[in-house]
């Protein structure tokens, strides 16, 4: 009987550590996602201001020998903010390359140089302006990995139930 017992335990504790495993997996990517939700709605406190677009290029790179090329839409503007002159280069708050040429040179066009065009400035750090604000998608999507998370926690709950019985 003890045999049996012992076997019982093993099992509900090996699926305790499984439950434990994807509820941690999951509180992981939830926190991950909130943090990028908090990036983003930062910048939808941003004051709108007027620019004028000084320079835009897409530059195109090789970040290994062996990697594909990589383009980079790079661009200056001009922009005031009470009283002071101010030069931005971001597009976004963080701006990566991308392997699509169409792409980055498809924000020439909107960017053009001259073109006067809507930038959003850090209230609290005028240095800081963009072009884009930050998507808020991370939290659209944040239900998915709280899915695994309550999932795991409940294997965990059944499991020290089945053990204390």
């Amino acid at each position: 009987m003890d045999d049996i017992v012992k076997k019982k335990v093993g099992g509900q504790v090996g699926l305790f550590i499984v439950g434990l495993g994807l509820a941690a997996m999951g509180g992981l990517f939830v926190w991950a996602l909130w943090k990028g939700y908090e990036r983003a709605r930062v910048t939808q406190g941003w004051v709108e201001r007027p620019c004028v677009v000084v320079n835009a290029e897409v530059e195109s790179f090789l970040p290994t020998p062996h990697s594909p090329v990589g383009f980079r839409f790079l661009v200056e503007y001009e922009y005031e903010f009470e009283g002071e002159r101010y030069v931005g280069t971001r597009y976004k708050r963080v701006d990566g390359p991308t392997s699509q040429k169409d792409r980055a040179e498809g924000r020439l066009e909107k960017f053009a140089p001259g073109k006067v065009v809507v930038c959003y400035v850090d209230p609290g750090e005028p240095s800081v302006a963009v072009l884009r604000r930050d998507s808020r998608g991370a939290l659209y999507s944040i239900w998915f990995p709280g899915l695994f998370m309550v999932g795991g926690l409940g294997i965990m709950g059944g499991a020290v139930r089945r053990i204390l019985r």
